[in-house]
C-alpha cells in the first residue's frame, strides 16, 4: 500500500478531479470528431479502390486488390478501438461527476452521471451506430474486391484470394460484437463513490 505523506482537503481532490475531468472531455471530443470521420473516409476509400480497379494496368489492379482488405480491416479494427476509447472516456467521467458530488456533498455535475442511457450501449448510440455501419461497409467493400478479382486472370489462386477475404471479413464482422460486450471497469481508490456507498439526504 502507497504511503500517505499528506492528506488532500476536499476542496483539492475536486480541483485534481476536475483537471482530469476537462482533460477527459477534450479526448472525447477527438474520439467523436475521429469517429466522425470514419464514413466520409471510408466512402471516399471505396470510390478510389473501383476508381484505380478500372483505370490501372492489370498487374497494378492486382495489386490494388490485394492491398484493399489489409485497409479495410485497418479501417475497421481502428474504428472499434476509438469506440472502445469512448467509451472509456464516458465511463470515467462517469464516475469522476460521482465521486465530485460526494466530496462536495451536493449534485454539482450530472450530465454523464444522470445521463438516461449511460452504460446501456458501448460507446454510446453515435459510436456504435459508426462502428456498425463501418463494418457494414467494409463487408461490402470485401465483396466488391472478390468480383473485381473474378474478373481478372492473376498468378493468385481465386480460392487462396477468397479464404484471405474470409478471414479479413470476419475479424470485421467481429468488430461490433467485441464492443457490445465490452465493459469498463475500474476501482476508485481515493474514495467510496456513492454508487457503492449512497450519499444519504436528511
Amino acid at each position: 500500500m502507497r504511503p500517505m505523506t499528506c492528506a488532500l482537503s476536499p476542496q483539492e481532490r475536486i480541483d485534481i478531479l476536475l483537471e482530469e475531468y476537462r482533460s477527459l472531455n477534450a479526448l472525447l471530443l477527438f474520439r467523436l470528431s475521429a469517429l466522425d470521420r470514419r464514413l466520409p473516409a471510408s466512402a471516399g476509400f471505396t470510390a478510389a479502390v473501383v476508381a484505380a480497379t478500372l483505370s490501372l494496368p492489370q498487374d497494378s489492379q492486382i495489386a490494388v486488390l490485394v492491398l484493399t482488405p489489409f485497409a479495410v480491416l485497418w479501417m475497421a479494427r481502428t474504428t472499434v478501438q476509438h469506440a472502445i476509447a469512448k467509451e472509456d472516456h464516458l465511463r470515467r467521467i462517469e464516475q469522476i461527476e460521482l465521486v465530485v458530488n460526494d466530496l462536495a456533498e451536493t449534485d454539482l455535475l450530472a450530465f454523464q452521471s444522470e445521463h438516461p442511457n449511460r452504460a446501456k450501449i458501448a460507446a454510446g448510440r453515435s459510436g456504435s451506430a459508426t462502428v456498425l455501419t463501418t463494418s457494414v461497409g467494409s463487408v461490402l467493400m470485401l465483396v466488391l474486391c472478390v468480383i473485381l478479382f473474378g474478373t481478372q486472370t492473376t498468378p493468385v489462386p481465386y480460392r487462396l484470394y477468397l479464404v484471405y477475404l474470409a478471414l479479413v471479413g470476419l475479424d470485421v464482422v467481429l468488430g461490433p460484437i467485441r464492443l457490445s460486450r465490452y465493459n469498463y471497469h475500474r476501482r476508485l481508490k481515493l474514495i467510496t463513490s456513492r454508487v457503492l456507498t449512497p450519499r444519504s439526504h436528511s
